[in-house]
């Protein structure tokens, strides 16, 4: 089952990357008979990934980038999503390194992903916190969180919009 299975999960996570930023990426699902079967199986699955052209492809857990692993991790979860009972999903600063149209591509995944799961992001970024349906504002200068409501959401956009060109009085966390 899982052989044939692999290589069609694996195009699309590759898919799901190329909308998040990975265009030349690779990505390849590398099956290992064993000797003995485990509780989860008679092979060893171990995804390989190679993140630039020409970069060879390596085990995901050799990859260094949060970033990376992140946004590979938003592209596993996507292909998955229909078929795993997660109710939870954490991203903590997905959008490392990115901004502009794959800012917008992550939100939209994210929010694909919200309709059937509890998505949390931490965000710095307005495109990808423009996605979702609720956020929480983190202040620097306290140890809590609060619920924003619509108008402290707008604030909050804008605020992180504006922050190039003045401080806020807080860093918003989404």
């Amino acid at each position: 089952l899982r052989t044939k299975a692999a290589p069609k999960l694996s195009e699309t996570i590759r898919r799901n990357l190329r909308h998040l930023g990975f265009r030349q990426s690779e990505l390849e699902a590398k099956l290992d008979a064993l000797d003995e079967p485990r509780s989860n199986g008679f092979d060893a699955v171990e995804l390989l990934f190679s993140p630039n052209p020409g970069e060879p492809l390596k085990p995901l857990r050799a990859i260094a980038s949060s970033g990376e692993i992140s946004r590979l991790m938003l592209a596993i979860k996507s292909a998955l999503a229909a078929h795993d009972a997660i109710p939870l999903l954490v991203f903590d600063e997905i959008d490392t390194n990115v901004g502009g149209e794959i800012a917008h591509a992550v939100g939209a995944k994210m929010q694909t992903l919200g309709r059937d799961h509890q998505v949390i992001c931490i965000t710095h970024l307005p495109q990808v916190a423009a996605t979702a349906s609720s956020h929480f504002v983190g202040e620097r200068i306290r140890n809590y969180a609060k619920s924003a409501g619509r108008d402290d959401r707008k604030k909050s956009r804008a605020c992180s919009v504006a922050k190039a060109n003045r401080p806020c009085n807080s860093q918003p966390v989404y």
